[in-house]
């Protein structure tokens, strides 16, 4: 299932409701970065994986912020986008 947001604290509060596998956040969504901090930050929704998505392809190969877990470009190709998911999951943070 996937779920979309316009805003990033849209995004929060949907993240709380149904503990996606993933959360995807594009770099330009407005207060993108507040809410992958709140993600991050909530004990319900902490250890669910963000991937921020960008739309340089420099932006692509760098270290992503502390909050997520990679970036990808927007344009990615789905097989790599729904690998990246898979892989995050496998690795996703132990109960605290």
């Amino acid at each position: 299932m996937v779920e979309t947001a316009a805003t990033g604290s849209q995004a929060v509060n949907k993240a709380i409701l149904i503990a996606p596998d993933a959360v995807l956040i594009d770099m330009h969504a407005p207060d993108a970065e507040e809410a992958a901090t709140r993600l991050k930050r909530s004990l319900v929704t902490r250890r669910i994986p963000l991937l921020q998505l960008t739309d340089a392809a420099v932006d692509a190969v760098a270290v992503p912020p502390p909050e997520y877990e990679t970036r990808l470009h927007r344009d990615c190709d789905p097989d790599e986008l729904l690998s990246a998911i898979r892989r995050l999951r496998a690795l996703r943070r132990p109960t605290d």
